[in-house]
């Protein structure tokens, strides 16, 4: 290979492992956001069945 052609390869190669990086980090941090939100609409729908029944 020749010296240009070496170094954007290691550059693009470089740049898909940190976004494979990242990636792995955002959906695991959004796993337990998710996961979160869920739980509170739940709660918030549970609320509300309870004030419609409430005469």
């Amino acid at each position: 290979m020749t010296g240009w052609q070496t170094i954007w390869t290691w550059a693009l190669g470089l740049s898909a492992v940190l976004f494979f990086a990242v990636e792995i980090v955002v959906v695991i941090g959004g796993a337990g956001d998710i996961k979160a939100m869920l739980k509170s609409l739940r709660e918030h729908a549970a609320e509300d069945a309870t004030d419609s029944r409430a005469p």
